[in-house]
């Protein structure tokens, strides 16, 4: 009988386990921009509780690679910490019109960096930022290897520090480009970490951010 029943819990703690995932799920779908619309579902996937499939081989590799990291941080309290700050930030500094995320302070995208540095390396990563042309980009280039694509700021006063948008670089970027694409952005950042959003936040939580 003692056996019967420890089957009846570990079956009820999938379950539980399983409606606490599909009730996170539920909450990130029903996340809104500014504009009342799907702010991580395109209007064609709008009633969708998961994030897309990675397309390519490649995005598949990057996924799981990346997903290797998250687990090492996930282990440290410390950095377990930033991770999910990382990951909150970007499911709501970005939407499903836009590949990029959107940084306004140089704060949030030097935190937000070291992070996602340590999941795809610098040389993956490019900025494309609105600028003071008078003023030096000391606060943004993090590192030797980030591409910073700089513009003219055109609305300086909402914006003293700058407006960037952060882009990450397919692998096989070049070949792309060869193809006739001028650039290629990969989507495993984004399909990776709404994905860690469903396990590591509960719904409750995830209401709270809009």
């Amino acid at each position: 009988m003692s056996r019967y029943f420890q089957i009846i819990r570990l079956t009820m703690r999938g379950v539980v386990r399983w409606t606490v995932t599909h009730n996170s799920a539920k909450a990130l779908q029903q996340l809104k921009t500014s504009k009342g619309k799907s702010r991580l579902f395109p209007k064609s996937r709008c009633h969708q509780l998961l994030p897309a499939e990675p397309i390519s081989v490649q995005e598949r590799k990057d996924v799981a690679n990346a997903l290797i990291g998250c687990q090492t941080m996930k282990d440290d309290k410390a950095k377990k910490s930033e991770l999910t700050w990382a990951i909150k930030y970007c499911l709501l500094n970005s939407n499903s019109s836009r590949a990029g995320i959107r940084f306004t302070d140089t704060n949030s995208f030097k935190r937000f960096m070291q992070v996602v540095s340590q999941l795809f390396p610098w040389r993956r990563w490019q900025l494309l930022l609105q600028y003071p042309k008078d003023k030096r980009l000391t606060h943004w280039n993090m590192h030797k290897e980030l591409v910073i694509d700089r513009l003219a700021l055109k609305r300086q006063e909402p914006f003293p520090e700058g407006l960037g948008y952060l882009y990450l670089r397919h692998a096989k970027e070049e070949q792309l480009i060869q193809r006739g694409l001028n650039r290629y952005s990969s989507h495993s950042l984004r399909i990776l970490f709404h994905r860690l959003a469903i396990i590591l936040f509960n719904p409750e939580n995830i209401k709270q951010w809009q």
